[in-house]
């Protein structure tokens, strides 16, 4: 049987060699997949007939060896799956935290910080189910499952399940009171369960010193496993909630402050201390949180202010300088905290009838939120209010077309890899070339499992030298790790299956052997001596 090969990775010895290919070679994927001739130089054909797509690659450790050759239609499923799945997770936590609510807001609070803990770890399992080519990409899908199942839950189900007039009164019911409640058990519950740390502390003082096996402890010790992606979707979620509610709660600026500080000391001593170490991921994940979501999170303060300020002062109630004698007289009522009282009704007392103030989605929607979607006899602003609105209204319209015109840019640019090269070198070119860096990392295939302490190897290393490892077992030599070998050892007779069914490696580093006398003498890795 035939093995295609899906990825080839090359190595420069110079960054000025690597980036000279690139911009010599660099093509979109269009003319690649159509294997368009014409659009590069015909001495840089692959075999003289083959156009390659040349991407600059990521970093080594990124890099998910058994998810290159996946199809692309395999992937859109796999997507779509646990899309729905995390859609639907949504829904069913919304509706929790609805039911909670009715008992008790500190009910909701404590559910709705519990839920944001919790899902991330349903969300990982469903990204594992994913394939990506890189960690890039899966970090990336885990970023966008756990973000909005954040922000919906944190910050926007409470504004849904919370009734219009309830938005500004007081006590334990309304609106002021769930966010401040909302803001605490997020700072308090995360914080503290990420300190303790049990699941780390059980594995590393209990079971650890009762292991089997020196390679069982140190698989106990090697410390929690956290994801990049959810670090910064729980940064995310806290300046969302700030942004969405800051217009009739500015203190939620002070409490958000707070709250970020608290998590960089926390994140800090968990990334020194208890955290394992994470892939290189680089600034990708950086880049894609402040592109998408914290321009998103800045169109959703511009949009929601401006209703919120427009339905000022949250009551309903529309006021008229006309009394109808219909009510005069006196009038026994009970108040909102149901204390029992009179009124009393007398020509000339101004009367106020109901009026929907509120001008988001519904039957009195308008977009932009601007003081003439006001009912003629049904205005509730006043002249400042309305002069406000007017600024709102119009400011959240051009923030929104900003947001969506940076969005554009970025399908643009993405459009331009499609059908032309794109690559762009950053900065300008080191002086070290790649042998002279003390903590190099190569592209070689590599499987990751909980058994072992290091990751299995996917290809025959015979002919590499050590040196090119960013990894090193100080009990066993490479070959312990060298699937070839077993495959070998399982399929007597049969080794060039073995040998073009696995990965294929070769180095030749500065002043080494020449390829023709690779294997008789060259360096390698104390491999079938």
């Amino acid at each position: 049987q035939e093995y295609r090969a899906t990825r080839v990775f090359c190595t420069f010895e110079t960054e000025g060699a690597q980036r000279h290919v690139l911009q010599k070679m660099s093509v979109g994927s269009f003319a690649a997949y159509r294997n368009d001739t014409h659009q590069v130089n015909p001495n840089l054909l692959f075999r003289g007939e083959h156009v390659l797509l040349l991407r600059e690659a990521e970093e080594p450790s990124t890099i998910r060896w058994m998810d290159l050759d996946e199809k692309w239609m395999a992937k859109l499923k796999q997507i779509s799956i646990t899309t729905a799945i995390s859609l639907g997770s949504v829904v069913i936590v919304a509706l929790i935290v609805a039911l909670l609510r009715r008992k008790s807001v500190a009910y909701a609070a404590v559910g709705i910080s519990i839920s944001n803990m919790l899902f991330p770890a349903i969300a990982k399992i469903l990204t594992n189910m994913e394939a990506h080519p890189s960690e890039t990409g899966k970090q990336s899908s885990l970023f966008v499952k756990i973000a909005i199942f954040r922000w919906v839950v944190t910050a926007i189900v409470i504004t849904i399940i919370t009734p219009f007039t309830s938005t500004l009164t007081n006590g334990p019911a309304h609106l002021i009171e769930s966010i401040y409640v909302i803001f605490f058990a997020d700072l308090v519950t995360a914080n503290v369960f990420q300190l303790l740390d049990p699941v780390g502390n059980f594995k590393r003082h209990f079971l650890a010193p009762r292991a089997s096996s020196q390679e069982r402890m140190n698989l106990l010790m090697g410390g929690t496993e956290y994801t990049v992606a959810e670090r910064y979707t729980n940064t995310t979620k806290t300046l969302f909630l700030t942004f969405y509610y800051c217009a009739i709660y500015p203190s939620a600026f002070f409490i958000c402050a707070f709250t970020l500080i608290v998590n960089f000391y926390v994140d800090k001593f968990s990334l020194m201390r208890t955290w394992k170490p994470a892939p290189a991921l680089g600034p990708y994940i950086a880049k894609f949180s402040r592109v998408y979501f914290m321009s998103s999170a800045i169109a959703a303060m511009a949009l929601i202010s401006s209703y919120l300020y427009s339905g000022f002062p949250f009551d309903n109630l529309c006021g008229q300088d006309v009394s109808h004698s219909a009510y005069y007289g006196t009038w026994k009522i009970t108040n909102g905290e149901g204390v029992d009282g009179t009124a009393i009704i007398e020509p000339g007392v101004r009367s106020f009838h109901f009026c929907n103030q509120f001008l988001g989605p519904g039957s009195n929607f308008a977009f932009p939120a601007l003081p003439i979607a006001q009912k003629e006899g049904s205005v509730w602003m006043t002249n400042e209010q309305q002069d406000l609105i007017n600024i709102y209204g119009w400011l959240s319209v051009g923030v929104i077309g900003l947001v969506g015109l940076g969005f554009l840019f970025e399908a643009f640019n993405a459009a331009r890899s499609i059908f032309g090269g794109s690559y762009k070198a950053d900065g300008g070119v080191h002086g070290k070339t790649f042998s002279q860096v003390e903590t190099i990392s190569s592209y070689i295939p590599q499987i990751k499992t909980n058994q072992f302490t290091h990751p299995l190897l996917a290809a025959n290393i015979d002919e590499v030298d050590e040196s090119i490892f960013d990894w090193q077992d100080p009990e066993r030599s490479y070959s312990f790790y060298d699937l070839t070998r077993d495959a070998e050892q399982l399929l007597k007779g049969n080794e060039d299956v073995c040998n073009r069914a696995f990965g294929q490696i070769r180095h030749w580093p500065p002043g080494g052997p020449a390829e023709g006398d690779m294997g008789n003498g060259g360096t390698k890795s104390a491999l079938r001596r």
